[in-house]
């Protein structure tokens, strides 16, 4: 029997748990959409997060990792009658072309909505992989 011998090492446990960039993308969308039909009926939208918190116990501070809810931030803003989106792998933009990261989307948030379909639709058939990697990187430098 003749081995077949390749140069390739075992990936880490923690490369192992990340989560594809897509996949962060498209729930991260998911969520905007969410958010945007609880605004249009007026109710407050809220996603479970873990945080941080000082607790005090028996005479000792400490940071204790707990959950709370959190009202995520909307990607989408009106200013002058017409709203706008800019998308965004956690903090740092995403360029849908580039140098160019804010869509007008309408004046309506059915507006908003369809354009964060399309970019949903983008982001599956990877038309953004390579602005989302940028993203990405930005982000671990971090």
């Amino acid at each position: 029997m003749k081995l077949k011998l390749i140069s390739k090492e075992r990936p880490s446990a923690v490369e192992r748990r990340k989560r594809n960039p897509r996949d962060v993308v498209i729930e991260t969308i998911d969520l905007q959409i969410t958010a945007i039909e609880h605004s249009k009926r007026g109710e407050e939208f809220t996603v479970q997060r873990e945080r941080y918190v000082n607790v005090t116990e028996n005479g000792r501070d400490r940071r204790v990792k707990t959950m709370v809810n959190a009202r995520p931030k909307p990607w989408w803003w009106q200013e002058g009658g017409v709203h706008f989106v800019q998308a965004r792998f956690g903090t740092h933009l995403i360029e849908v072309a580039e140098g160019k990261a804010t869509i007008e989307c309408g004046k309506t948030l059915d507006d908003v909505v369809k354009v964060l379909q399309e970019l949903r639709r983008m982001v599956e058939t990877g038309e953004l992989d390579q602005p989302i990697y940028k993203a990405r990187e930005k982000a671990k430098k971090r």
